[in-house]
């Protein structure tokens, strides 16, 4: 195994993290300014490539190999988190995804990871994630009067922090079955062909639908429609802010209106050649088209349409895009353990 090396000076503001996924491992450096504020730098941030869930889908579990393979890969990583980067041991947090957590032996693999390294390996389940999102994906000096919401592929979820009891923080969830890939697929099978026209045509029959699937996940909680500031994640996203670039005063959080929603909708629908167009030069906006298709975009736009419609006074919030939402986790962790910082149940 690897030897880990403590002797060395730490910086103060630096935080690591370490996510298992099934895929391969991440690891982050961050540079937390405030923590309280979601004030941050990403001053590193990188992947290993282990897939270590390979044996799950036949036998569901971790194979020994892929256990020893990934957790000398963590453990690299983490003696450089410590010795090149200096980040105090307090400060490395390791988590694994739910996807390896589906493992029945992820405790082996945790407790294999945790005999090295002295530090407990949380599985982070669908819940948990939700959680941390609003931990880490809203600043924490607006928690109380802010939401998010991910746009994910299979479904799309979120929640605020509502206050109950002697002014405890309580997470209250939201968010309904549909996500860009499911909806996509959806009206795929509605269709009466591949050509667009045929499936803007068969689109227009499940909108409804989700409007209704929108409108029943407000009415759940109802505090979420009037909240003024309004957090949006995922890939969905992601594509909507690279194609239409839209930025603001915080990097990490840039903002945008519901008319750049709407403008973006008219482009996707008719003049899509300006997107192509953009990825000829833009690696960026590249990448969101290799990634997604047009009808993909569209039906990703459909969700978020609604998701904004569906507020009060839309007009009148802000929106923003959680441009670093692949740690939110991390930055989540990093605000649980600031002294003074408030507990969300």
């Amino acid at each position: 195994m690897v030897l880990l090396i403590s002797s060395f000076t730490h910086a103060q503001d630096l935080y690591g993290g370490i996510e298992i996924g099934s895929k391969g491992v991440k690891i982050t450096v961050l540079d937390i300014k405030n923590a309280k504020k979601g004030e941050y730098e990403i001053k590193d941030f990188w992947t290993e490539n282990t897939a270590i869930a390979k044996g799950i889908s036949t036998d569901g579990i971790l194979f020994k190999e892929d256990i020893d393979k990934t957790t000398e890969v963590v453990l690299k990583n983490y003696t450089k988190l410590l010795t090149e980067y200096k980040v105090s041991d307090s400060k490395i947090f390791i988590i694994a995804s739910s996807g390896v957590g589906m493992a029945k032996n992820v405790s082996e693999f945790t407790e294999n990871i945790k005999k090295y390294t002295k530090k407990d390996v949380p599985v982070i389940t669908m819940d948990i994630e939700a959680k941390l999102m609003v931990r880490g994906g809203i600043p924490a000096n607006r928690y109380l009067n802010s939401f998010i919401i991910d746009i994910g592929g299979g479904n799309t979820k979120g929640g605020f922090v509502g206050v109950f009891n002697d002014d405890n923080f309580v997470f209250m969830p939201l968010g309904f079955d549909y996500g860009t890939v499911t909806l996509t697929e959806k009206i795929k099978k509605k269709a009466s062909s591949e050509d667009l026209s045929a499936y803007l045509n068969a689109s227009t029959t499940i909108k409804d639908s989700i409007i209704g699937l929108v409108k029943k996940a407000y009415d759940t909680r109802p505090l979420a429609r009037v909240k003024k500031n309004v957090y949006f994640s995922g890939g969905a996203i992601w594509a909507f802010a690279t194609l239409t670039k839209i930025n603001g005063s915080d990097p990490n959080f840039p903002e945008f209106k519901v008319q750049d929603v709407k403008n973006y909708q008219l482009d996707l629908l008719s003049n899509f050649s300006k997107f192509e167009k953009l990825a000829q030069t833009d690696k960026d906006a590249e990448r969101v088209l290799k990634t997604y298709s047009q009808k993909y975009l569209l039906s990703a736009n459909t969700i978020l349409i609604s998701l904004l419609d569906n507020l009060e006074e839309p007009e009148d919030k802000k929106y923003y895009f959680v441009k670093q939402g692949q740690i939110a986790w991390l930055l989540a962790y990093v605000v649980e353990s600031v002294k003074g910082s408030k507990m969300i149940y």
